[in-house]
């Protein structure tokens, strides 16, 4: 939850005046899943939202992203699946891992991976 974020929801004619507090709740929701999964020990995990949908298969899409998390850098702290409202032409990949882009301004949260790194980051 930034300030940034929510003067967008605000200002966002589309969103109406009632989605602000569905965006905090969602918020504070995905925080208290991260501090569970940091508090385990986990060294990655997944958060979904429940209305996801891909366009693959579910055996093609388990691949996809098995082969992105193997091509995460050490230094990653995310892996973010879902791309809405990103500036796709200024997603920057690399020749040495193809299915890994950094992203440009990532700003939905339907679908992410968290190394543990980038969860702690996240609940700071």
């Amino acid at each position: 939850v930034s300030p940034s974020a929510i003067s967008k929801i605000k200002d966002d004619a589309s969103k109406g005046p009632g989605s602000l507090k569905p965006y905090l709740a969602h918020a504070l929701t995905q925080v208290k899943q991260i501090s569970a999964s940091v508090e385990a020990g986990l060294e990655m995990f997944a958060i979904f939202e429940d209305d996801m949908m891909t366009y693959l298969d579910s055996v093609q899409t388990r691949h996809v992203i098995q082969n992105a998390i193997d091509q995460l850098p050490a230094s990653a702290d995310l892996l973010f699946l879902d791309g809405c409202f990103e500036d796709c032409s200024r997603i920057q990949y690399s020749q040495s891992r193809p299915n890994v882009g950094k992203a440009f301004g990532p700003y939905c949260t339907g679908a992410i991976i968290f190394t543990s790194k980038g969860a702690r980051k996240v609940l700071e």
